[in-house]
């Protein structure tokens, strides 16, 4: 009777700890999500806010082109431009570098979460299932597992 009351306790015990194991997943990957969302939408509103500045400068460079009136100006307004547009491109190429890094390591640290997680209800469930199985053996089970530990000194 007491062996099948330890029995029931330790399956409990081994389900609760699964269920708080999928719960804590669930929990973690949609913080980490969230954090995830709000980075990229902060690097969304920057680069909008990036490129209406960029926008207005070339419109200023355009209206300053159609008033120039030496060749030499209208050259320095045209590199300038140039430069303009090359930059707006290495901010755009790096916003999105960024971005796929953020969206990548986001990944990876949930599928080292659930790694981890699993891995420790896996081993407290091997633990408690084998504890039960020794205790349901009974006294010559106790010294066979008290022989082991002692053997592999744990």
């Amino acid at each position: 009777m007491k062996e099948e009351l330890i029995k029931r306790e330790g399956i409990k015990e081994v389900r609760h700890t699964f269920e708080n194991v999928m719960d804590n997943n669930a929990k973690n990957t949609k913080e980490l999500y969230s954090v995830l969302k709000k980075e990229l939408d902060t690097n969304e509103h920057l680069s909008n806010d990036f490129r209406e500045i960029i926008q207005k400068e070339i419109e200023a460079y355009e209206k300053a082109l159609d008033k120039s009136t030496s060749e030499e100006e209208r050259k320095l307004i045209y590199n300038k431009l140039e430069k303009l547009v090359e930059e707006a491109k290495k901010k755009y190429d790096d916003n999105m570098i960024n971005n796929k890094e953020l969206r990548e390591n986001a990944i990876k640290i949930d599928e080292d979460n659930r790694k981890f997680n699993w891995g420790i209800a896996v081993n407290f469930g091997v633990g408690v299932l084998a504890t039960i199985g020794v205790l349901s053996i009974g006294a010559k089970g106790y010294d066979v597992a008290k022989n082991y530990i002692e053997k592999n000194k744990f």
